[in-house]
């Protein structure tokens, strides 16, 4: 496709995601803000931005991927080639569909986390000195979890099974439990999964539901892996919310960390 035509048609598909957010921008604060976006065309990143100007995306840069992209790949990571800022990655053939739409505003959340306090956060994890000092980059997606421990099967299994009836102080004690058990890292890890994917889900299924009504939801049997911590998390922090609707990330991540506090 010629290239002006090409990103004359991502604009347009933005301007579709922008009008999605008017609908929704309401629900949490990490919607209140549109983020960079770099669709993924042919080896490269087309990055758009909000113009102050007008409020809508415009064309920024075009830049080669340092390596191949998956694809279909919708993701969020700081741009070291535009300002470090934090953006959507989204596979550009994928921009047309409205239930990706949807998915850009999850990788949103992604980027809100980042601008806020996930690094420093990130900085006081010991999974995060542990993996650094092996050079593993992608601990967040590689990270050795014993997602086959027979200890972690059992109780996950359990607590999905439960009644959502005195659901909040299952889940804390379910925390307490994996915290008495796991290795500092490996505890740290799934709470950091929990915290991170699963406020993403969170706030995604808040969208689904006011959009169409449906959700995203793991039905959490075995075999366990890195996603389930996506429906833990998203269904512990949608309980820590109904208590306490003000609490902030970093409040959450330490009520997750700490399932003392919550009991």
């Amino acid at each position: 496709m010629e290239k002006d035509r090409f990103i004359e048609e991502q604009i347009g598909h933005l301007d579709e995601i922008l009008a999605m957010r008017d609908r929704i921008a309401d629900l949490d604060a990490s919607l209140r803000e549109a983020h960079p976006v770099a669709a993924v065309e042919s080896g490269a990143f087309y990055v758009f931005d909000i113009d102050p100007r007008t409020g809508r995306y415009h064309f920024i840069m075009e830049h080669p991927t340092p390596t191949p992209i998956p694809d279909g790949v919708l993701a969020a990571f700081p741009l070291d080639f535009y300002h470090g800022k934090a953006a959507a990655v989204i596979d550009a053939k994928h921009l047309p569909d409205p239930d990706r739409r949807v998915m850009v505003f999850h990788e949103f959340v992604h980027c809100h986390q980042w601008n806020t306090c996930e690094r420093d956060l990130r900085e006081r994890l010991s999974v995060e000195k542990q993996q650094m000092n092996v050079n593993n980059y992608m601990w967040e997606l590689n990270y050795p979890f014993p997602y086959a421990d027979e200890f972690f099967v059992r109780e996950t299994a359990i607590l999905n099974e439960m009644p959502d009836d005195g659901a909040r102080r299952r889940y804390a004690e379910y925390h307490a439990r994996m915290k008495a058990r796991l290795s500092e890292t490996d505890y740290e890890y799934m709470v950091w999964q929990e915290w991170k994917e699963g406020y993403a889900r969170y706030v995604e299924n808040k969208i689904r539901k006011r959009l169409n009504g449906d959700v995203s939801r793991d039905d959490m049997t075995p075999p366990y892996d890195r996603v389930t911590f996506y429906e833990t998390g998203s269904r512990y922090i949608g309980l820590l919310l109904e208590t306490d609707a003000a609490m902030g990330l970093e409040e959450l991540f330490r009520a997750m960390m700490n399932p003392g506090e919550v009991l």
